[in-house]
């Protein structure tokens, strides 16, 4: 009697959690007799160096993977800057607000309305602060 231990899956649940499922088989004479499947979760942070070779590696690529920084170009300023977290456009506070601004500013500029009253907000402010001198 011999005992086959065979990961049949490996699931990828996110940034820092594996899922491996395990069939372990008895074999007898070749024929297996019994069998039991079993999942096992590893985490990032937790001890999975009795696990087997082939789940061992492929926590090593999967976390080494999310642990590196990926490099992005910002949208606004061309600068490339460390992709961490969700996906980002920008590489700092700054340029998302000047990058909004020109979005605003190119929808303000493109509607006859909106660039009068634009035009009228700032000739009404203008004569408020000149009245205040």
């Amino acid at each position: 009697m011999t005992k086959k231990l065979s990961c049949t899956s490996i699931k990828v649940m996110g940034r820092s959690h594996v899922l491996a499922e395990m069939r372990l088989s008895v074999l007898e004479q070749g024929e297996e007799v019994a069998w039991k499947v079993s999942t096992d979760m590893y985490n990032r942070r937790s001890d999975w160096s009795e696990a087997d070779p082939l789940v061992q590696e492929i926590c090593q690529l999967v976390f080494a993977e999310y642990l590196q920084p990926k490099q992005s170009r910002c949208a606004c300023c061309g600068q490339s800057f460390d992709q961490v977290g969700r996906k980002k456009k920008y590489c700092s506070p700054t340029c998302k607000g000047l990058a909004d601004s020109k979005r605003r500013w190119q929808r303000i500029k493109s509607d006859p309305e909106k660039l009068e009253q634009h035009r009228q907000a700032s000739r009404d402010y203008v004569r408020s602060k000149r009245s205040e001198e």
